[in-house]
């Protein structure tokens, strides 16, 4: 009998499904504000992002994280209304950048936002080929997966930043592959637009005694402390980060469903109070970070074993990680599908099917994406043994770190 899923079909409707994919990630968005003149709706997270470059570009970051001037800005420039605003809660400079974006039309900026994020994914993929064979082998396949994992699908449509986060990663990774490290460094020093991300990453190539690297990334950090200072002047750290841990109690009550670390899975149950159960998922988030510290500071270790480490790190161990961010989670599952010794695309279908559960997590009351975040992570853990041993590390391109 001939086999249901020949290559032939199985290459074209994979494609089918990618063009799919495509189209209602990149251009259905827009359908609404195309056909009824209405943007209700339209760019999610990305409202708290145009309004922050209005204020921006009126040059006062006095009120930039005052309730009331987020919530007038949003009010005035996005599709926010009926006493409704996200808030915006990044260092002064992010709010900068966006003031670029600020200056169009809110559909107009949006849109390009959505195709800079959708770019930063191709180009993550892109790269991630000069660094995992199979990804280079089939890169349809690949951006197939992202498209389809519905916290990446998120992060584009919903005007999330996520995807240039992983960007920048990959970019780091292949940077220290080539030992190119104060580039590397001063890449590292990007990430400091989320510094949930780039503090840990300065702190692991501290560990791992990477001088060149830290030396780079705390020059980039150096130039970007500069520029905040200039914005919203020296002590700008000091409302920044009041600021951001009452933002975060707060999430922690309103967002809470979305949650997807461990902290802030429990925090959700526990509407950001202090219970037995935090104060146990805040151990859990130290020993997150002490092994993550661990691994990096031996010798030897490859950097698809590191980066991979470093990835679900972030999410595990954050106190903030919502669940359209546990798309950096692409790139150990990637790590993992390269040195897997036996086919598992069947299981990468899987893993798009079950993220899809994300859309649930208003109606659960928690997020389904810590699910998929504790078995991403769980699999890489797994298999971390083998991988500091070199025993599974079939991948010869990627050179041993020290």
């Amino acid at each position: 009998m001939t086999r249901l899923l020949t290559d032939w079909r199985k290459q074209t409707y994979g494609r089918a499904l990618l063009i799919a994919l495509v189209v209602s990630s990149v251009f259905a968005p827009f359908w609404p504000a195309l056909t009824s003149q209405s943007d209700e709706g339209l760019g999610g997270d990305f409202t708290a992002f145009y309004g922050a470059g209005m204020l921006a570009n009126e040059g006062d970051y006095q009120v930039l994280y005052t309730e009331d001037a987020q919530l007038a800005a949003q009010t005035e420039g996005t599709p926010m209304e009926g006493g409704r605003f996200l808030y915006f809660s990044y260092p002064p400079a992010v709010a900068m950048t966006y003031g670029v974006l600020a200056n169009l039309p809110y559909v107009q900026a949006y849109a390009i936002h959505l195709l800079f994020m959708f770019g930063a994914l191709l180009a993550a993929i892109a790269i991630g080929g000069t660094l995992l064979p199979k990804i280079k082998a089939s890169p349809e396949r690949a951006l197939l997966i992202a498209l389809g994992f519905w916290p990446m699908r998120q992060v584009i449509v919903g005007g999330s930043n996520t995807a240039f986060t992983l960007f920048l990663l990959v970019v780091i990774w292949r940077l220290l592959e080539s030992e190119r490290e104060l580039s590397a460094g001063l890449v590292a020093s990007l990430l400091l637009f989320k510094p949930t991300f780039g503090l840990p990453f300065l702190a692991v190539l501290f560990v791992s005694r990477r001088w060149r690297a830290l030396g780079g990334g705390l020059m980039g950090g150096a130039v970007y402390f500069a520029v905040n200072s200039a914005l919203a002047g020296i002590g700008w750290i000091i409302p920044w980060w009041d600021q951001a841990q009452r933002f975060g109690e707060k999430d922690a009550i309103i967002n809470g469903p979305a949650a997807s670390s461990i902290l802030g899975f429990a925090q959700n149950f526990s509407k950001a109070q202090w219970t037995w159960y935090t104060i146990v998922a805040a151990g859990l988030l130290v020993m997150v970070w002490l092994g993550t510290a661990w691994v990096w500071s031996r010798p030897g270790v490859d950097l698809g074993t590191l980066m991979a480490v470093f990835a679900v790190a972030s999410i595990w161990g954050s106190a903030h990680a919502m669940s359209h961010e546990i798309a950096v989670l692409l790139l150990p599952v990637a790590v993992l599908v390269q040195r897997a010794r036996k086919p598992v695309g069947h299981w990468l279908f899987v893993m798009d099917f079950v993220s899809w559960f994300g859309l649930a997590m208003i109606a659960l009351g928690w997020a389904p994406s810590f699910v998929m975040a504790m078995i991403i992570g769980s699999l890489v853990l797994r298999e971390l043994p083998g991988w500091i041993a070199g025993e599974s590390v079939v991948d010869k391109t990627l050179v041993p770190s020290g």
